[in-house]
């Protein structure tokens, strides 16, 4: 990931790179990406321990794990490309391809979330916050 933004700023945004070498600026960018991955995970922990949801943790990291490992082989097989054939088109395609992944991402993690969600409590949290409050919002206004 952190060799294709790479390259995608020394493409598009020449001038973005502060006169870094362009391993530095790989670097700057790994260290971006795992800091906000880690970050992530941690927040996932508190949340998945908050809600009393941890058996499902594992099965919701894997839905993310599985959609990073797809878009970095696809991004790794389109900089192989780019690289050989120098036809930056590749990199709409590569674009196309991993807003698919994600939408697909989006999709698995929506099903899971309602395969966990009791439609009981469904049905009390759409009362509580979202009826509710416009009925005290009208009730103050007459």
């Amino acid at each position: 990931l952190a060799l294709r933004l790479s390259q995608l700023i020394a493409t598009f945004v020449p001038d973005f790179q502060f006169n870094l070498p362009f391993i530095q600026l790989c670097g700057i960018i790994a260290a971006a990406i795992g800091a906000f991955y880690v970050l992530r995970v941690i927040l996932n922990l508190l949340l998945f321990r908050i809600f009393e949801h941890d058996e499902e943790r594992y099965d919701f990291h894997l839905i993310g794990l599985s959609f990073l490992l797809n878009a970095s082989i696809v991004l790794w097989v389109s900089t192989i490309l780019v690289k050989c054939t120098n036809f930056p088109f590749l990199f709409l395609v590569t674009a196309l391809i991993i807003s698919a992944l994600f939408i697909l991402k989006i999709y698995k993690d929506l099903f899971f979330i309602a395969k966990q969600v009791n439609l009981f409590q469904f049905f009390m949290y759409f009362c509580t916050l979202e009826i509710l409050p416009c009925l005290v919002v009208l009730k103050l206004l007459f």
